[in-house]
Formats: C-alpha cells, structure tokens, sequence
C-alpha cells in the first residue's frame, strides 16, 4: 500500500513541477501574448461549455 502511495506522490510532483515551468514561462509573456493565450484558453472554454449543455 505505502508503494502505491509513493509512486502516486512521486508522479504528481513530477506532474506540478513542470506546471510550475508553463505558468512561469506565461508570466515572461509581454501583454500582447497573454492576450492571444487567455482568448485561446477562452475559446477552448466556450468550446467546452457548448459541448456539454448539447449532450
């Protein structure tokens, strides 16, 4: 049982360091990027959003 629980951590913090990396490299972003980013991310929302009130 503790194994399991060890791997499960040792993958998640894996998983949030390099997460860490991605909202860092979006913080160097000038303001034009983030614009183009948070209308990407909006869009993909929306797309989301619609698909589900359809099914």
């Amino acid at each position: 049982m503790a194994a399991w629980l060890w791997l499960f951590v040792k993958f998640f913090k894996l998983r949030l360091r390099n997460m860490w990396h991605l909202i860092e490299d979006f913080f160097d972003q000038n303001i034009l990027m983030k614009a183009f980013i948070g209308w990407g991310w909006l869009s993909v929302l929306i797309m989301i959003f619609s698909f589900v009130q359809t099914v």
